[in-house]
């Protein structure tokens, strides 16, 4: 049973020279109406500002940290170490959480239905560009989906941190850390669930926003050391030289269209929408 009733999440934020977006992010965890909240950041030695902006919260946060790491994931691993909550929710420092109400959404769904692993939708935000436009994403995933390489987004999961403690990410990749986590959870047979809330806002302007070739070659040694060499052989196939290509080609079209002040349409026409949200303070809706 769950204390008082309802799961207590740890929020983790790992953050470096962020000082342009993380009190955005701050902000969206220590509004949350949700009580059994959690909130830990780990900072990789900024110098930029990005600590003087926690400090300012500090009362409001749990537990920070400020020290040089290898990257992200041993920064994400210092956060699960210190975590005391029953799940554990990473949020990163150019993302928000989608409004006040969310993590008592995901309470409810924890109460209701309890999973090792459960997985929301997001909306991904034009930050590449800067259209201020977004895109939802998410959709349950069948473990032949994630042995293609394919993992539910990262700002949409929560995971029983008793498991995040167990498994850990493995520090040696830099940018497919969590679809190796994923993919483990999966092939172990952990509980995963899929609900339709948007949980957060999600800047594409990361490392692993997208299809980089970095993130490719991790994520063929990810698949080589857990399955048979089948599912090496169809991933490369489907990034493989066409599908490259492809993404190159949408990469050029998209920067020649915001040159000519055309890429809103562009978005529009694949699904994208303008960005709005209810959130106190939003760079994309220019709310300080």
């Amino acid at each position: 049973m769950f204390e008082f009733g309802l799961p207590k999440i740890s929020i983790i934020t790992v953050c470096y020279n962020a000082a342009l977006t993380i009190e955005q992010t701050i902000l969206s965890v220590i509004g949350q109406h949700h009580p059994q909240i959690e909130y830990i950041i780990i900072d990789g030695g900024s110098n930029d500002g990005t600590v003087d902006i926690i400090k300012k919260y500090q009362d409001k946060i749990s537990y920070w940290l400020t020290e040089s790491d290898s990257g992200i994931y041993e920064a994400m691993n210092k956060g699960v170490q210190k975590a005391s909550g029953d799940y554990v929710y990473f949020l990163g420092a150019d993302d928000c959480l989608f409004n006040n109400e969310i993590m008592q959404r995901i309470s409810q769904h924890l109460m209701d239905t309890p999973a090792d692993v459960l997985c929301g939708k997001i909306y991904i935000v034009d930050d590449v560009l800067g259209t201020k436009m977004q895109r939802m994403t998410g959709r349950s995933l069948t473990k032949e989906d994630v042995y293609s390489g394919i993992i539910a987004p990262h700002q949409g999961m929560f995971v029983r941190t008793s498991l995040m403690k167990k498994y850990r990410y493995n520090d040696r990749y830099k940018i497919a850390g969590d679809y190796d986590f994923f993919l483990r959870l999966n092939k172990y047979g952990h509980n995963i669930k899929y609900v339709d809330d948007v949980v957060a806002f999600y800047s594409n302007g990361g490392v692993g926003a997208s299809r980089n070739m970095p993130r490719v070659y991790e994520c063929v040694d990810i698949i080589g050391n857990h399955l048979p060499i089948d599912y090496v052989i169809k991933y490369k196939q489907q990034e493989g030289t066409g599908e490259r290509t492809w993404v190159y080609i949408d990469r050029f079209i998209r920067k020649v269209l915001a040159i000519l002040g055309l890429v809103r349409y562009y978005r529009l026409y694949y699904g994208w929408e303008p960005h709005t949200c209810n959130n106190k303070q939003c760079r994309w809706c220019r709310r300080n």
